[in-house]
């Protein structure tokens, strides 16, 4: 029942996706078994012709009327196979991929964690359009083999109704043999995902841009080349486990074919031709629709453990379409309302990544008031990044609260909370689209759109580069795809960045490292710019670069996942602690 509800569920996404691809396969169905039908009584009229009637009169005219009638079946199977079936096919791939990819979007990175659940997410992604078309052809072959069956079996009724027989035994022996294959496929390919996945990052280090300068500048070579190696050694242990005894059943099953449907079959009917009971066109004629009908019954019966398989594949991708996350919001989640500025409060909030792990955030206790700027600050690895996430509630502590205006995080809507949000990251991602796009974060439809990302661009510094280019706004960011892109500096990159903080126009503005690629005057210019545009804003602030803490309200100093110290920075100063000795080691290097 699990195999069918399965199935059904594809079959209702594919039919939702694009309904004239149903009807294709049934129209490709008929015409394939018409044209076997047609193949079987083709043998048999043409020896009836030369053998009985001896007429070159009828065998012409046999000729030519088998030849219009496959040709006109051609031109149809051709029109739908080749032009309508591509055309229907790249709606459901675009229909398929759309949900799974805005479902990856609502699931939460401590389910990405789980390497088992990643492989599981990696298997749906890959799988998502290729398991559609799968099925499509598996329904065409079980439609195109049952149609077969019957006017097949019409035909061996008449002329040797026993024949039937033997093509069911051969079926069923090679749907066992088929079910064993298929499930020995199912775990090779459960098996090759890691190695797989190993191979794919790989081969992307070898091409994906952030990576070139570091490998080029580096000696790296004997090291991919082991890992390389260690995973190719992987792929084919799997391989040499589950392929040998694939080889075994598929000769297995070639063997049988043989012998019963052309060997037993040819003996039997050989027999009645001898005795005179038929004649030699019909022998022909038998042999042949015997071992179609074997074949099509073998495949009504391989679709099975084909849907079976389906089903497992159709599993994995449903528990990932179904997956429901713990934040998604529901009828009595609150919406954040937009505001020019929020409060937001951590009430002993303590976090860890996964339950092997140490705590990294511990009892963290904090309130950030209505546009108020802070600052956190401390060594690397001290939690910083990860207090961040938290606020953007890309994960939930294991014990604490957060409120966002009073309001409990876990009782809001978490998309419109992250409306409210933005963030400027130290390692911006771009994407290869336009300049205006990447700042809007969509198409750009009206006037009053870029008005924004002008007004943006001029607030982030940026406005004089991209005016002066000859495309402006829709100058492509990266030649990727065009030759005309540009690729920004690291510093046009976080420039770029905050002004799509800017456009975004939110009550609270994350920065996190935002000068970490830009040069001194810069960043001094970059910091004037930033507090002007946050004055009325509730700003947070991550700096290794302490030059920039002397204009927030407060800073926290962080360590080992606990705030250390609190207070302004004269407060900090006085107090001499960790800060202080940070600042004033920065201090000494620009006297």
């Amino acid at each position: 029942m699990k195999t069918i509800n399965n199935n059904l569920y594809l079959l209702k996404i594919i039919y939702a996706s694009d309904k004239k691809r149903i009807l294709y396969l049934i129209c490709l169905s008929l015409i394939s078994m018409l044209n076997t039908v047609i193949s079987v009584l083709f043998i048999k009229f043409v020896l009836d012709c030369i053998i009985i009637y001896q007429s070159f009169q009828y065998l012409l005219l046999l000729i030519f009327a088998e030849r219009a009638i496959s040709i006109t079946l051609s031109y149809i199977e051709c029109n739908l196979r080749w032009k309508k079936c591509p055309i229907s096919d790249n709606i459901i791939k675009e229909h398929m991929l759309k949900k799974v990819y805005a479902k990856s979007i609502k699931i939460e990175l401590c389910e990405l964690d789980k390497p088992e659940f990643y492989d599981k997410f990696n298997r749906a992604l890959g799988e998502a359009e290729q398991r559609a078309f799968a099925m499509i052809y598996s329904m065409e072959s079980f439609l195109t083999s049952l149609l077969t069956i019957f006017s097949i079996s019409t035909i061996i009724i008449l002329l040797g109704w026993k024949l039937i027989f033997l093509s069911i035994i051969s079926s069923v022996i090679g749907v066992l043999v088929n079910m064993a294959i298929s499930k020995l496929n199912f775990n090779k390919n459960n098996a090759l995902t890691r190695p797989n996945r190993k191979l794919e990052y790989i081969r992307r280090l070898f091409y994906l841009p952030q990576y070139i300068e570091e490998i080029k500048t580096n000696n790296y070579k004997k090291l991919f080349f082991t890992k390389l190696e260690n995973s190719t050694e992987d792929y084919t242990i799997q391989i040499k486990k589950y392929q040998s005894k694939i080889a075994f059943f598929d000769v297995i099953n070639n063997w049988q074919t043989f012998v019963i449907n052309f060997g037993i079959a040819s003996i039997f009917i050989g027999e009645q031709v001898i005795s005179g009971a038929i004649g030699v066109a019909s022998f022909t004629s038998l042999i042949y629709a015997s071992t179609t009908l074997s074949s099509s019954l073998s495949n009504i019966f391989s679709i099975i453990p084909q849907m079976a398989q389906h089903s497992l594949f159709i599993d994995n991708l449903r528990e990932i379409l179904d997956y429901i996350s713990s934040m998604e919001p529901t009828k009595d989640s609150k919406v954040v309302q937009k505001e020019k500025n929020h409060s937001i409060v951590l009430d002993h909030v303590s976090f860890k990544y996964n339950s092997g792990t140490d705590d990294i955030l511990k009892d963290i206790s904090l309130k950030i008031n209505k546009g108020e700027k802070i600052a956190l600050v401390g060594e690397n690895g001290a939690g910083k990044s990860t207090l961040v996430k938290l606020i953007l509630r890309l994960y939930d502590p294991q014990s604490g609260s957060l409120y966002f205006d009073n309001d409990n995080y876990r009782d809001l809507d978490v998309n419109s909370l992250r409306k409210e949000i933005s963030v400027v990251y130290q390692n911006f991602q771009s994407f290869a689209f336009s300049i205006g796009e990447n700042v809007l974060t969509r198409e750009l439809i009206e006037s009053e759109d870029e008005r924004n990302v002008w007004d943006a661009l001029k607030g982030s510094g940026l406005y004089s580069k991209i005016q002066n280019l000859p495309d402006k706004l829709n100058t492509p960011l990266t030649n990727e795809f065009d030759e005309n892109g540009i690729n920004l500096s690291g510093g046009e990159s976080q420039k770029l960045a905050i002004a799509k903080a800017i456009c975004k126009d939110t009550g609270v503005i994350i920065m996190d490292e935002p000068s970490s690629s830009l040069d001194p005057l810069s960043e001094h210019e970059m910091y004037l710019r930033m507090f002007n545009m946050c004055k009325d804003k509730t700003l947070i602030l991550i700096s290794h670069r302490l030059y920039s803490t002397k204009m927030v309200d407060k800073i926290y100093y962080i360590e080992n996942g606990s705030i250390l110290e609190s207070g302004n920075h004269e407060e900090l100063i006085k107090l001499n602690g960790k800060y202080a000795s940070l600042y004033n080691i920065q201090a000494q290097q620009y006297k």
